[in-house]
């Protein structure tokens, strides 16, 4: 058997350029440049004498490479919320002013409260939920962070 791995930046197995030195049964591809690119492989059935025999062609395999373009999305998101646990209010602060969307949901993953709030920090108030833990998640549109609250009973 010999292989031959090719890539291409259309969906399809006919429009490929043989990557060179790639004619192991499998390839590990660079993720070094941004952007989509298929790889797929054409495998050749050969006998004895080296004649071929039978070729097939693998599927497609679609690789996509995003590139981070601002440090500032590689850090994570962090906020700070007191108290915890809580009898029923929580103050939320973030690092910066920003829009994030902050969704409160149970440990089944039914969403009881999604805010969105425009400034440094919020107040939440839990004091109608029964005591549990629940999962505060928060979202700027890039990031997400999630944080387990748990609420008190009375």
């Amino acid at each position: 058997m010999s292989y031959q791995w090719y890539s291409s930046t259309a969906n399809n197995t006919t429009s490929g350029v043989a990557i060179s030195g790639a004619t192991g049964a499998s390839y590990t591809p660079s993720t070094a440049t941004a952007g989509t690119l298929y790889y797929y492989v054409i495998v050749t059935n050969n006998n004895v004498n080296g004649t071929k025999t039978a070729t097939a062609t693998s599927n497609l395999a679609v690789i996509e490479i995003t590139q981070v373009t601002n440090a500032e999305d590689l850090r994570p998101l962090t906020a700070t919320l007191y108290p915890n646990p809580t009898d029923g209010l929580l103050t939320l602060e973030f690092e910066t002013q920003g829009q994030y969307v902050v969704t409160i949901s149970d440990m089944n993953g039914k969403i009881l409260l999604c805010q969105t709030v425009n400034d440094t920090g919020a107040r939440l108030d839990l004091s109608n939920y029964p005591a549990g833990v629940y999962l505060l998640t928060i979202d700027d549109g890039k990031r997400k962070s999630a944080i387990r609250v748990v609420k008190n009973g009375k």
